[in-house]
């Protein structure tokens, strides 16, 4: 049966397979995503922002619970736990559970994450230190392994519903990854517009206020809702995407052609240490955000923390891990069939072999674009240093629901989603097979060249940005809000007596804002959407398209991780540079810093990357190996 065709459907007209099609992919992706990444983002946008806020009593010298790197590191492993569960959860759909089953699962723990982070921000308990304990809890333990288990799953799902063996519907699957990414960023829109701004709303020198709790309690009922929607939808569902697993022994099988192959030559050993320094960085990365400020740390400069020797260790671990994994895994012929007794209904040497050629592009791209896309981080802590005044008309101040009138710095990220929802329609519908008709298929190799130099092009807005505003003056405060807590005196400003407008969103909302607009970020954010979705869909497409059928959910975890964790460990050594006063700290190196990883790991995508093959042709063995008996794995089988 054709991959993705319902059983029951065979003797359907075609307007009703349309109609189930229509109903199974619009209908979750459009509620359960969409759902999905307003919670994801309300959470993430804001998680430095309480980290700073929570967990203290202010006073008259202390306005900040958290100084900004330790805060940066914190969202940074929780960032990174995300994305190193889309390896269980690939494992876990594609051996154990099932898609269906393994997202709905782990959708209930994500309710549950949610929910706990919104006591955790309850008045009362928020200014305590069982604020932070309950939200932490309900971020790592729940929220970020329901999120990552059901992300290589839930893009898979959505492709799952295509029939492949219908030409039409096959060159629709590969515009699916696109529009796909279009949808998750209309669920970060809510965030970014209402949520991220309703948490910090409240925030003043006397406390972090009750922005939080109404920001994580519309998480919580949007992935509640979410949960519904997809349970809602499962009899409209196929029948391919919802069947039960056969366990295949693969990771095992994995493992013995490298351990084997390590026995006999140095590739293998290279190849098993790159993989096995993957969870020890990780894990070094994840103690050092949890110790915190306690240990040692070392090119300490204005308000920024440094580098911590955490980080250090990590990235240094980080760095010979990708370099073996990308330098080893170019050509896998050293990759042989494993001697002795075969395993019954395991994959086979082939199918090992499709996973393995795509690691080396999976590392450079992913880690080289997303560790400039890391810059956004930057982008909404410097807007909050500027000025993030909501005009002074109080329906508009309602509707954003920032009654106090400033936006949260994340809000400007909208320059991000709204040039990915733009650009994606335009590339699929217009631009793309435009140049298709007069010059030919458009390669990935191109797509990903022009991504890169987008989010260089990004950074580098970034570091001109942070130049001008430094040269800007602050906003002195109004004269009917002397007496409000939103404004107050500047320790380091020309005047220390002088009274200026504070941003909520600062650390403590106890930083005066430049007298530049927070709107000046929107193009850093806009000219990233444009470069992302050059980038990070069509690498998904990659993952799913040139790897065995029944080893895809295990490699889009992979690339999921090489997505969001590599590239966080890396970055998190950067965040030491991230100052909690902007005014006062080096962050202009971070984004010098980004650039340069980006422009190494695209010059060694150059020497590695593989040819595009034709997508209605079976999935052949990789550099003209010989076949083995039911090697050659179908498409549409």
């Amino acid at each position: 049966m054709a991959q993705g065709q319902v059983a029951d459907d065979r003797d359907s007209s075609p307007a009703v397979k349309k109609t189930n099609k229509l109903y199974s992919v619009c209908m979750y992706i459009l509620v359960v995503e969409m759902c999905e990444r307003l919670c994801y983002y309300t959470i993430f946008m804001t998680m430095v922002n309480y980290l700073e806020d929570a967990g203290c009593q202010y006073t008259e010298s202390r306005h900040s619970c958290r100084g900004a790197s330790p805060s940066f590191a914190l969202r940074s492993s929780f960032r990174m736990l995300a994305y190193v569960c889309p390896v269980f959860g690939g494992y876990l759909a594609d051996n154990c559970f099932g898609r269906y089953k393994t997202i709905l699962w782990f959708t209930i723990a994500y309710v549950i994450g949610v929910a706990m982070m919104a006591v955790g921000a309850v008045p009362g308990i928020i200014d305590t230190g069982a604020g932070p304990a309950i939200y932490l809890t309900g971020a790592f333990a729940f929220t970020a392994i329901g999120t990552g288990a059901i992300k290589p799953n839930v893009v898979n799902f959505g492709a799952d519903q295509y029939d492949v063996s219908c030409p039409i519907e096959l060159k629709q699957q590969k515009s699916y990854f696109s529009y796909f990414y279009m949808v998750i960023n209309i669920g970060s829109v809510f965030a970014s517009i209402w949520t991220a701004s309703l948490a910090t709303g409240d925030v003043s020198r006397k406390g972090p206020g009750t922005g939080f709790v109404k920001s994580f309690t519309i998480a919580a009922a949007a992935m509640g809702l979410a949960l519904l929607a997809f349970v809602a939808g499962t009899p409209k569902y196929s029948e391919y995407s919802r069947r039960a697993v056969k366990r295949s022994p693969m990771v095992s099988i994995i493992r013995r052609h490298l351990t084997q192959a390590a026995s006999e030559g140095f590739h293998g050993k290279v190849s098993l240490l790159g993989l096995i320094l993957i969870p020890f960085y990780l894990l070094v990365t994840l103690i050092g955000s949890l110790v915190g400020e306690h240990q040692p740390a070392f090119l300490q400069v204005g308000t920024a923390d440094g580098i911590s020797l955490c980080s250090a260790i990590a990235f240094v671990l980080c760095t010979v891990s990708c370099a073996c994994l990308i330098m080893v895994h170019k050509n896998n012929d050293w990759v042989k069939p494993l001697m002795g007794e075969q395993v019954r209904g395991a994959i086979t040497t082939e199918e090992v072999k499709t996973a393995l050629r795509v690691i080396p592009t999976i590392m450079c791209i992913n880690v080289g674009f997303n560790v400039g896309y890391n810059g956004m981080d930057i982008y909404g802590a410097a807007a909050c240093q500027m000025d993030v005044r909501v005009p002074d008309v109080e329906w508009l101040r309602q509707v954003f629901l920032v009654p106090q009138g400033q936006f949260n710095g994340n809000f400007f990220s909208l320059g991000n989603n709204f040039s990915i929802i733009t650009a994606i329609p335009l590339l699929e519908g217009y631009l793309l097979p435009a140049i298709e008709r007069s010059r030919g298929a458009v390669s990935r190799k191109s797509k990903y060249t022009a991504g890169f130099l987008l989010i260089i092009l990004a950074n580098m807005l970034g570091v001109v940005i942070e130049l001008v505003r430094r040269q800007r003056p602050f906003i002195p405060c109004p004269t009917d809000l002397l007496t409000s807590t939103t404004c107050g005196n500047y320790t380091r400003a020309a005047d220390p007596s002088a009274l200026w407008l504070l941003s909520q969103c600062s650390p403590g909302g106890s930083l005066p804002m430049s007298d530049m607009s927070g709107w000046w970020t929107f193009i850093p954010y806009f000219v990233t959407g444009c470069g992302e979705v050059l980038v990070n869909p069509v690498l998904q497409e990659f993952a799913f398209d040139e790897v065995a059928p029944r080893l895809r959910s295990l490699m889009m975890g992979f690339t999921l991780v090489a997505m969001g964790c590599t590239p966080s460990v890396i970055t998190a050594i950067f965040a030491g540079f991230v100052p909690s006063d902007m005014n006062h700290g080096p962050v202009i190196w971070c984004y010098i810093a980004n650039n340069i990883v980006s422009v190494v790991l695209l010059i060694a995508y150059y020497f590695i990357a593989i040819p595009d093959r034709d997508p209605s042709a079976p999935l052949l063995l990789p550099h003209g190996a010989e076949e083995e008996e039911g090697s050659v794995i179908d498409r549409a089988a």
